[in-house]
């Protein structure tokens, strides 16, 4: 999130102008930072990455505000993993969780062109029975390793769209 939001306004990121809540972002806020992303981005694996409390606090307060939304839709709720205009929208804690200015609240594009995956060393597995004391206690001690690392190299630049934008509180 730090590379986008330390990057370029209509470039890396859609700056909502939220002027202290969540509850000011609009569908057309949403709309101006889809646009951002590139056509090429534009995958099956386009989504939408955001906290719980920001989907349930922006995201969907400005849909059901927009009206068309049913009584047994609100009460029903998600039939599995909830959508934004088609897009799939995933949930992960680590994005923030409350608003807060000048931050990236929401992601959306597609990752998999942004970074990469590296299994640096695959899975090892060791067991001993001379651990502390599991020989005493008729014991085995087991231990699983494993390397891996993450490359994110292609957040966009200055002046280029990357796979993936930000959408600024």
């Amino acid at each position: 999130m730090d590379i986008i939001e330390n990057g370029t306004t209509a470039v890396q990121y859609y700056d909502s102008a939220l002027s202290s809540s969540f509850a000011d972002l609009s569908l057309d806020n949403i709309g101006a930072f889809m646009g951002l992303l590139p056509a090429y981005a534009d995958t099956p694996n386009a989504k939408f990455y955001m906290h719980k409390a920001v989907w349930h606090g922006a995201f969907e307060a400005a849909l059901t505000s927009a009206g068309g939304t049913s009584a047994r839709e609100i009460k029903d709720g998600y039939a599995g993993q909830p959508t934004l205009f088609g897009y799939p929208v995933v949930f992960t804690q680590v994005m923030r969780s409350s608003y807060t200015a000048d931050k990236i609240v929401a992601l959306f594009g597609d990752l998999t062109l942004a970074a990469s995956f590296g299994d640096r060393r695959q899975t090892t597995i060791q067991i001993s029975d001379s651990a502390l004391n599991a020989f005493e206690q008729d014991e085995l001690a087991i231990r699983g390793t494993e390397r891996f690392d993450i490359n994110v190299h292609d957040a966009g630049d200055s002046s280029t769209t990357g796979p993936i934008v930000g959408l600024l509180a």
